[in-house]
């Protein structure tokens, strides 16, 4: 029964600790295409990163999984966590506009400022479509 507990304790851990991973990855991933990070720079926003996921993760999504996992239900209503879904809408826009920037330098050359003015406006019409959409679904449209 001990070694039970132990692994019902354990496992929320395993799911969290590998997606932490996974969107650091992906967010610098994205970060490297837009800006140029080598070296020591590269290292210090990729620590900052993770340990923002993992605070994130621990604090919200570790407590929910124990609770699912013991059979709780969750009234999304009642338990909204705005921090979690902005952070949501950051990561994904960033990778999608590091995608969308890989494939764009294949058809325009874009250098300095013009690269930059256009990796913005390709971030902010992915994140403000992606919490125009969410907001449509909260409001049942």
């Amino acid at each position: 029964m001990a070694g039970r507990g132990f692994i019902d304790f354990v496992r929320p851990y395993f799911l969290v600790i590998p997606s932490c991973v996974i969107y650091t990855a992906f967010f610098t991933w994205g970060l490297i295409e837009i800006f140029s990070l080598d070296g020591a720079h590269y290292r210090v926003i990729y620590g900052v990163i993770f340990v923002v996921l993992m605070v994130i993760g621990v604090g919200y999504y570790v407590p929910m999984l124990r609770y699912t996992a013991r059979g709780g239900k969750i009234d999304h209503k009642k338990r909204s966590n705005i921090l979690a879904f902005y952070l949501g809408t950051i990561v994904s826009a960033a990778f999608f506009t590091a995608v969308v920037m890989v494939w764009l330098e294949d058809f325009v050359v874009l250098e300095g400022w013009g690269f930059r003015i256009v990796s913005g406006v390709v971030f902010m019409t992915f994140a403000v479509s992606h919490l125009v959409y969410f907001r449509r679904i909260r409001q049942g449209g």
